[in-house]
């Protein structure tokens, strides 16, 4: 019961916004805290249908393809 109202609560006060801004590639953020932040939002997708799809109206699809496809350019990880 507790669980359900923090992630309505999250929700409810906008946190997720700067949750999806740390994905984005406009934004210098250290990628471990992108990474956190992807955890986070699937940790709040899981509980239910309804999440999932504000998640997804507010554009969390593209950003976190931004993201891995911007992580996916990074010359560390070409092999050469």
């Amino acid at each position: 019961f507790r669980e359900q109202t923090f992630i309505r609560a999250f929700f409810e006060s906008g946190t997720i916004v700067p949750l999806m801004h740390a994905l984005s590639v406009d934004y210098d953020v250290p990628d471990d805290v992108r990474c956190l932040a992807i955890l986070v939002l699937h940790k709040l997708a899981v509980p239910g249908r309804q999440h999932k799809e504000i998640l997804c109206s507010r554009g969390i699809i593209g950003r976190i393809l931004e993201c891995v496809s911007d992580g996916l350019q990074w010359e560390t990880l070409k092999v050469g």
